[in-house]
């Protein structure tokens, strides 16, 4: 059955949290180099605010995720 248009996709971003932890880094180091304020990655990865395609692609740099890994950290749905 195909999903309704107008539902909003809700994303695991844990793999994300996890990476970030891996690294020794905190949200608030990844957030200074997105050049956005915490509160603000805090609401993307709580899926209150989307990422942008400027910031995945920032995110893939600094925290050297390959790029056949992009779906495992950005678009995995919630079930």
């Amino acid at each position: 059955m195909a999903k309704s248009r107008n539902k909003k996709c809700v994303f695991d971003f844990g793999k994300l949290q996890g990476r970030i932890r891996e690294l020794h880094i905190t949200q608030d180091n990844v957030a200074q180099y997105l050049n956005i304020n915490k509160s603000t990655f805090s609401l993307k990865v709580n899926n209150q605010v989307p990422f942008t395609q400027d910031e995945i692609h920032q995110m893939l740099i600094f925290l050297k995720i390959p790029d056949e890994e992009i779906k495992l950290y950005f678009f995995e749905e919630k079930v």
